[in-house]
């Protein structure tokens, strides 16, 4: 009888064991697929991480170039502004000599009028005087044949003279012909010169606006580089710090999920011992 009771005892506790097993068993493959599942969603969290950390050195990388380039954009833009204040400034300096060249064509001119004027009235004078002189020698001869010496000598005189003064007022004539012509080519000679420089100043003056123009083109061109250089390296820190987060999770989840499995391994090594013990007993 007391056998019977022995026997059905250990009966009971085998069945408790196998029971107590399979628990652990049920429980160990449990912790072992959330495990592996955790550490699934962690390895997928890193990759994510990796690729979000790749994206955030490109978009930096980006943004330094953005940058740069937009700063030199900005300084180019500098050096242009400056070449149309020198473009500018010789545009007007050039326009005031070329004035200034017009006003002496027209003050050469004028006097090359006068002096033209001044050879007509030298022409007109000594035309006349040498009338004179021949009508003061006709005088002379007759005065002479009228048996007056004296008189004669002194018309013949003074017919010499006229005609030597009227010679001076030809000659003079002539030479304020030529200086007029002279004068009045010199005249025109400045008042060309006037005028190339004025259209060499007009050229710069085009050349400094346009200057100006792409000055400021190129300065917004910059201005725009720089801000999104700004925003992509702001882009660049939010996915950095992202991808820290994410990575930090992911690494979180490996660990839990090995200590799932690690726990899950406990568990089965538990239910083999259990099992084990039935069979020995």
């Amino acid at each position: 009888m007391a056998d019977n009771k022995k026997t059905s005892s250990k009966k009971a506790n085998a069945r408790q064991r196998r029971k107590a097993a399979d628990a652990l068993e049920a429980a160990a493959a449990a912790d072992a697929a959330s495990g592996v599942a955790s550490a699934a969603k962690g390895m997928k969290d890193l990759k994510t991480a990796a690729r979000g950390a790749r994206a955030s050195k490109a978009a930096a990388a980006a943004a330094a170039s953005d940058i740069t380039r937009g700063v030199g954009q900005v300084r180019v833009a500098a050096g242009m502004a400056v070449m149309g204040d020198v473009a500018a400034a010789g545009g007007e300096a050039d326009i005031a000599q070329g004035v200034a060249m017009l006003d002496h064509a027209e003050t050469v001119a004028a006097l090359g009028q006068i002096m033209k004027e001044m050879s007509a009235a030298d022409l007109e004078q000594g035309l006349e005087m040498a009338a004179m002189s021949g009508q003061v020698a006709a005088v002379s001869d007759v005065v002479r044949a009228l048996d007056m010496p004296a008189l004669g000598v002194f018309l013949a005189r003074m017919s010499r003279r006229m005609r030597a003064h009227a010679v001076e007022d030809l000659i003079r004539s002539r030479g304020a012909r030529a200086l007029a012509k002279a004068m009045r080519a010199t005249s025109e000679e400045i008042a060309d010169l006037g005028v190339n420089e004025i259209e060499e100043g007009a050229l710069r003056l085009e050349a400094s606006d346009a200057l100006y123009e792409a000055s400021e083109a190129m300065t917004e061109s910059g201005v725009d580089h720089v801000l999104s250089g700004l925003v992509e390296a702001e882009a660049s820190r939010a996915m950095g710090e992202a991808s820290k987060e994410i990575a930090t999770e992911g690494m979180a989840k490996v660990a839990a999920g090995a200590a799932q499995v690690g726990e899950a391994n406990v568990k089965s090594a538990l239910a083999d011992a259990l099992r084990n013990e039935d069979a020995v007993g």
